[in-house]
């Protein structure tokens, strides 16, 4: 029936994928390994701008395509990036949109942030069992994890994208492309300071957080959360024009 054909039609297009993905990596590993290395890096830059995944895709294979050319004609893979992927793909990345502006950085953080505020409000109210609307008044959220999550969401991922982007760019190795390990101090920080304050601290920590106390509010924090994710799409666009 009906059921038999969507599932049909959902391997269908699981295998497509697949063979897709399989075939890419094969044109990638048949590139010289210098030039794989460079192309990784290039992914990474990619991976981590602001475009959309279409775009993502497009840039990706269109780098793809020019170092198979390159690597054909017996061109150094140095030739090609004059040196500097940095520069090479930064002509990419502007005129695609991937440099991240003020407006993204926003309301990417934002929409983190909203999502994990109702994401534990919701855990809360129904961890007990069942679905109860008074665990929206009853089961509140503490004052410190709500600053935890605005400091993960404001702070550390925009920093940890930042430097990952860095370590892309100048292509640090070795002991150097350790330092892309320093964002997670942040977490990690909190974490142990959320542990180990005295008492004062706790109780500074522990006060309740009055938000979502009910289901209206909820559902209006999910209207947040939506207009957020608009308006990071919104940025992207922006960044085209």
């Amino acid at each position: 029936g009906l059921y038999s054909i969507i599932i049909l039609l959902s391997i269908g297009a699981s295998i497509v994928i697949y063979t897709k993905i399989r075939r890419t990596e094969r044109r990638i590993s048949s590139l010289p390994s210098e030039y794989v290395k460079v192309y990784v890096d290039a992914q990474e830059l990619i991976g981590l701008s602001s475009m959309n995944r279409i775009m993502k895709k497009e840039i990706a294979a269109m780098i793809l395509e020019i170092f198979e050319h390159a690597s054909q004609e017996n061109r150094d893979v140095d030739e090609v990036i004059d040196g500097n992927l940095d520069e090479y793909m930064e002509e990419f990345l502007n005129a695609s949109g991937g440099e991240p502006t003020a407006l993204y950085w926003f309301s990417y953080s934002s929409l983190l942030f909203t999502g994990y505020l109702l994401f534990i409000k919701l855990y809360k109210v129904i961890r007990l069992g069942g679905f109860n609307l008074n665990g929206f008044e009853t089961e509140t959220l503490d004052l410190g994890i709500t600053i935890t999550y605005a400091i993960i969401s404001f702070v550390f991922f925009p920093l940890l994208m930042i430097t990952l982007k860095k370590v892309a760019k100048e292509q640090w190795t070795g002991i150097k492309s350790m330092m892309a390990l320093l964002p997670f101090i942040i977490p990690v920080g909190l974490l142990v300071l959320l542990m180990n304050g005295n008492e004062t601290f706790r109780e500074f920590v522990d006060q309740p957080f009055p938000i979502f106390n009910s289901i209206y509010t909820f559902i209006l924090g999910i209207v947040v959360f939506i207009g957020f994710g608009f308006l990071m799409k919104y940025a992207q666009k922006k960044q085209l024009r």
